[in-house]
């Protein structure tokens, strides 16, 4: 209230400017084993050290197999974690949030395969499978909006892609994504991940004009997101969007580049977390965009 100017950083700071410091020690190591002419395993393990955080430890391995040219395929396996954030662990005086510096890491086993199809040196598709279950996930506490590891995730899905050069410097791709699962907090469990699109698909065309031009375009689609089990409110709408990309550049390397996103001027929400905006994150509309640089 009133027309002067406060400075809250003692009275009400945004952030426990005493604890919010992290000293964090690194240790991995990796390798690739050829097995054979066909097979080879790659492993990668690690850990780290953070101050207030206690020890953590990765792992992932993955099995390649090419039986012929054309053929791939790749399993993996990983365990891994997510350090908390400074707001998770640092935030003070935040209606819709409080830090919590007691916070530990989430943890995150996944399994994944993997076929890639390579008919041409120019062309590309594959299909991979994914399964991944989160404990410890950090989510705020209905009641006080406090950083808790009280979540737990159990993710399923499918990504597909599709590449190809259609000419010298012409290329076309095509990607589509699938995802399903449960949220498990406290005693509630729902049977979908909030926040999350269930479907999405992207295509991009890049086509040579001439010698020094060329365009490309690229399409977006993304289904509706739900809410948490205690917002009320309706999920954020399904939308579709597209770009187009002109570029110029010469011999020596110098490029200019010009955008415009979100040709169609659409207007997409992403949600909002309880206790914050009314309304969600407005998106902006259409916007041009100019980049120039040189490659040396």
């Amino acid at each position: 209230n009133g027309t002067d100017l406060v400075d809250y950083s003692d009275s009400a700071p945004f952030l426990d400017k005493n604890a919010a410091q992290r000293h964090t020690d690194e240790f991995y190591l990796g390798d690739m084993i050829e097995l054979s002419d066909q097979l080879a395993l790659s492993l990668n393990v690690g850990a780290t050290k953070a101050s207030n955080i206690s020890f953590h430890s990765y792992k992932r391995a993955a099995l390649v197999f090419q039986p012929y040219r054309q053929h791939i395929l790749k399993f993996m396996v990983g365990d891994a974690y997510r350090l908390p954030s400074w707001q998770e662990m640092y935030t003070l005086n935040n209606p819709a949030r409080i830090g919590n510096p007691d916070l530990e890491p989430e943890h995150a086993i996944s399994y994944e395969t993997q076929y890639l199809y390579k008919p041409t040196a120019d062309a590309s598709m594959g299909i991979n499978l994914f399964y991944i279950h989160n404990t410890e996930q950090i989510t705020s506490n209905t009641a006080d909006h406090t950083f808790q590891n009280v979540g737990e995730r159990n993710i399923l899905g499918f990504e597909t892609e599709f590449r190809e050069k259609i000419g010298e410097d012409d290329n076309v791709a095509f990607s589509y994504s699938y995802i399903s699962g449960e949220t498990i907090k406290g005693n509630v469990t729902t049977d979908y991940l909030p926040f999350a699109s269930q479907h999405m698909l992207k295509a991009a065309l890049s086509y040579a004009l001439a010698p020094e031009w060329k365009v490309g375009l690229i399409g977006r689609y993304s289904s509706i997101k739900e809410r948490r089990p205690n917002d009320n409110r309706s999920a954020t709408d399904a939308f579709t969007t597209a770009d187009i990309v002109l570029g110029w550049e010469n011999y020596q390397g110098f490029y200019v580049q010009g955008a415009i996103k979100n040709l169609a001027d659409e207007i997409y929400r992403y949600p909002s977390p309880p206790s914050t905006y009314q309304d969600d994150y407005p998106v902006e509309g259409r916007t041009y965009w100019v980049r120039t640089g040189w490659k040396f």
